[in-house]
């Protein structure tokens, strides 16, 4: 759906004559606006130069015993001042007996 000045311009170019502020004021009565696009947000920066950690799940999610492997989601915390994004951009880490390793999410 169009707005009223794209509507008016149409009109005006097919020859019909009639206010802009007629179209604006007939569309509002009938409920009609214009369909707004909204505009895609990128939210990943894959074209960074961080240090990747290597990969070591090697997509092998199934463990030998319970308490071997986890895998948690850090993206982003709440905080009382807002959302706190500790890595700027996604990342997970991965908790093994021995130690707490950070990666990159795939």
């Amino acid at each position: 759906m169009y707005g009223s000045p794209r509507i008016h311009a149409e009109l005006k170019e097919r020859g019909l004559r009639c206010g802009s502020k007629r179209i604006a004021r007939l569309m509002r009565e009938r409920g009609l606006c214009a369909k707004v696009k909204r505009r895609r947000v990128v939210t990943t920066d894959s074209c960074h130069s961080d240090p990747v950690a290597p990969n070591l799940l090697h997509q092998e999610f199934t463990a030998s015993e319970p308490d071997k492997k986890w895998l948690t989601d850090i993206t982003a915390v709440w905080t009382a001042e807002g959302w706190l994004s500790p890595f700027g951009h996604h990342r997970c880490v991965l908790a093994a007996r021995g130690g707490l390793v950070h990666g990159s999410a795939t």
